[in-house]
C-alpha cells in the first residue's frame, strides 16, 4: 500500500507516527499524537480487512476533520458497521493481495485526486502490509522457551503469555500470590520495550490450573491495574508451562 500511494504522487506517512511531532509536548500520549495526525493528513488510507479499535480511531478521526478517507478491505471483508455507515468514503475491495497496488494507484491517481500532500498509511493493522509487523523484546522478562515472540506490535501490542518466572534466576516464585505478581511485572517489562505498560492494556487472558485460587489471584491483580481495568477472561486449564500457577496474556494499545 506505501507503495502505491508514493507512486500516485502522495508523500507517505509512516504508520503509528503521525503528526507534527515537535507541535506535541511530552504529556501528550502516542495515541493523542497519532489523532492528531490523521486530522491533518489529505488522505488516509486504511487496511481494514481486520480492522483494530486504533485504526477505527484515526480513521474517525480524519473522517470528522473532513479528510478523504480510503478504506481497502478484502471482498465481503468489510462488515464494521461504523465504516459501512460513513458516507464520505471510497473503498478498494480486493479478492488476491496482487490487486492492490494497481486499483489502489488508480483510485488515488484518479482526475482530480491529484497531489495530495500527506497521505497516511495504515495498512500495518490489515495484513496487506506486514512491514510493521515487529517483534517486541525485554531482557526484564522471562526469554521466549520456544517459537514466539515475548510480544508483536502491529500498532496493536499482543503480549504471549507469561508466567510467575523470575527473569533473574529463571526460577518460578512460590504461591499463586507471589506468581500473579511476577507475572504482571514480567507483561510490564514486555510492554514498557514498547513503549507502553499496563495501564494500555485493554485485554487480558488469565489462565489458572485451580480456580479456588482465585479469590487470592483477583486481589493481587486488581493491584497492578486502575479504572478503568481492562477486559478480562479466566479460564482454568489442567496444567501450565513450568508447573505455574497462573499464567496470563495482554493486548495493548496506544
Amino acid at each position: 500500500m506505501a507503495k502505491a500511494i508514493a507512486d500516485s504522487g502522495n508523500e507517505v506517512t509512516s504508520p503509528w507516527v503521525l503528526g507534527r511531532i515537535e507541535a506535541v509536548t511530552s504529556p501528550v500520549n502516542v495515541f493523542q499524537r497519532d489523532r492528531i495526525g490523521s486530522e491533518e493528513c489529505d488522505v488516509l488510507v486504511a487496511d481494514v480487512t481486520e480492522p483494530s479499535i486504533g485504526v477505527g480511531m484515526e480513521i474517525m478521526a480524519a473522517y470528522k476533520a473532513g479528510r478523504r478517507v480510503v478504506l481497502v478491505a478484502r471482498k465481503g471483508n468489510l462488515t464494521s458497521r461504523m465504516l459501512q455507515h460513513m458516507d464520505r468514503k471510497e473503498v478498494l475491495e480486493y479478492e488476491d493481495e496482487s490487486e492492490v497496488y494497481e486499483g489502489l494507484t488508480r483510485l488515488l491517481s484518479a482526475p482530480g485526486r491529484q497531489g495530495a500532500k500527506r497521505a497516511i498509511d495504515l495498512s500495518a493493522a490489515g495484513g496487506v502490509d506486514s512491514a510493521m509487523k515487529a517483534p517486541v523484546t525485554s531482557k526484564s522478562a522471562p526469554a521466549p522457551i520456544g517459537p514466539y515472540s515475548q510480544g508483536i506490535d502491529a500498532g496493536v501490542v499482543y503480549c504471549s503469555g507469561q508466567i510467575g518466572l523470575d527473569p533473574s534466576t529463571g526460577t518460578l516464585v512460590e504461591g499463586i500470590v507471589a506468581q500473579t505478581g511476577r507475572t504482571l511485572s514480567n507483561l510490564d517489562a514486555v510492554l514498557r520495550a514498547a513503549g507502553l505498560g499496563l495501564e494500555n492494556v485493554v485485554k487480558t487472558t488469565v489462565f489458572m490450573v485451580d480456580l479456588s485460587e482465585f479469590t487470592q489471584m483477583n486481589e493481587e491483580y486488581g493491584k497492578h491495574f486502575s479504572p478503568p481495568f481492562p477486559a478480562r477472561s479466566t479460564v482454568q486449564v489442567a496444567a501450565l508451562p513450568k508447573g505455574a500457577r497462573v499464567e496470563i496474556d495482554a493486548v495493548a494499545i496506544r
